[in-house]
């Protein structure tokens, strides 16, 4: 979460820093290649959105967490299911990895 909001704020800098070029390109009627600028602030937030919505994708396959058996054992109750939907998810996701993947790249 913490990457998620530096993301945003160095988007925000870097929008503001692009608007700056284009105002004083207005104000002063220099071309200090504003527009290139502004196109290369969008391929930034599109590469920003994609790396974030791997991320998000590639989480959704991985296994269960391993602290669920430990919390079963931990309150006494059944610890067999636990190992096994580790086990079971653990499995699957040797599956859902690429498939996920495969998704997401093509």
């Amino acid at each position: 979460l913490l990457g998620l909001a530096a993301a945003v704020v160095a988007l925000l800098i870097s929008w503001n820093v692009v608007q700056a070029i284009l105002e004083m390109e207005a104000a002063r009627g220099a071309d200090l290649n504003g527009a290139s600028v502004r196109g290369a602030w969008f391929v930034l937030l599109a590469a920003q959105i994609v790396g974030y919505a791997a991320v998000l994708l590639l989480s959704a396959g991985l296994p269960s967490p391993s602290a669920a058996s430990i919390i079963t054992e931990q309150y006494h109750t059944n610890t067999d299911l636990g190992a096994k939907m580790i086990f079971l998810t653990t499995l699957f996701c040797l599956v859902t990895i690429p498939l996920l993947m495969g998704v997401g790249l093509g």
